[in-house]
């Protein structure tokens, strides 16, 4: 049976090193899952025996899950008004004469924690995951656009791993993000847009780009309000799925 649970928030102190402007970071919330050790699969049997067990099984899925569940969600974060279509989310604002979207889609966005593989283990074995739950963040990958004028500077981005932040954590500061992409059009993105990747920006240009998004409200403590928020409502998500094959296993 699964359950969610969220953790605490913790706060990283803002720094500026190498001409690089770092804001207090928001570490976002993570859901814990209790699972099902296993899942007896049935054979010759009725259709109605299955559908009752899966309904049975729904209905303590989702009483779990509504233990943590958030039904209601904020129209605004950080000065962004939130517009919400079915798995898309989208955060819009407009200042200084910009237009400024971030858009991701919550779908395949849970990132299950591993643990390091056990003492002793080949140095290729893989992290070991838990059995009887696991620590779940949304982690989805969005585009962050910027219009003036008409034409659009965007930004391909994603959430760095865990391991990752916590690591820089050491050093004093964190991106919870990268830039992964930069490409600019006019009114619509087409196929023949030039774009560059960012694993091949010059590191000062990256800088100078990371701060133009951090200039404009974009900061590591935004964006882990950002993936707490995607966290929930993909959570959401999730249990009105239940709820659905639930009822669609009753009629």
């Amino acid at each position: 049976m699964a359950s969610r649970s969220l953790r605490s928030l913790s706060l990283l102190r803002p720094v500026i090193s190498s001409g690089r402007l770092h804001f207090t970071m928001r570490v976002p919330v993570a859901i814990t899952r209790h699972l099902s050790v296993s899942a007896a699969r049935l054979t010759n049997t009725s259709v109605a025996k299955v559908d009752k067990e899966l309904v049975e099984f729904l209905h303590d899925e989702i009483a779990q899950e509504n233990k943590t569940r958030k039904t209601s969600f904020p129209t605004t974060i950080g000065g962004f008004n939130v517009v919400l279509k079915g798995a898309e989310v989208e955060l819009k604002k407009e200042a200084d004469g910009e237009n400024i979207a971030i858009k991701f889609n919550v779908n395949h966005s849970l990132n299950p924690s591993s643990k390091p593989a056990a003492p002793g283990a080949s140095s290729d074995a893989p992290p070991v995951q838990e059995k009887d739950s696991e620590d779940m963040l949304s982690s989805p990958s969005f585009d962050i656009e910027v219009t003036r004028s008409g034409r659009t500077l965007s930004f391909s981005c994603s959430f760095a791993p865990e391991e990752e932040v916590e690591g820089t954590e050491q050093d004093g500061y964190a991106d919870l993000f990268t830039i992964d992409e930069v490409t600019m059009f006019e009114s619509d993105w087409k196929e023949t847009d030039y774009a560059v990747s960012g694993e091949i920006l010059d590191g000062y240009l990256y800088d100078l780009l990371m701060n133009f998004l951090e200039a404009r409200g974009i900061t590591s403590e935004f964006m882990g309000e950002v993936q707490e928020f995607a966290t929930s409502y993909e959570q959401n998500m999730y249990v009105g799925l239940l709820e659905g094959l639930k009822n669609f296993c009753t009629k």
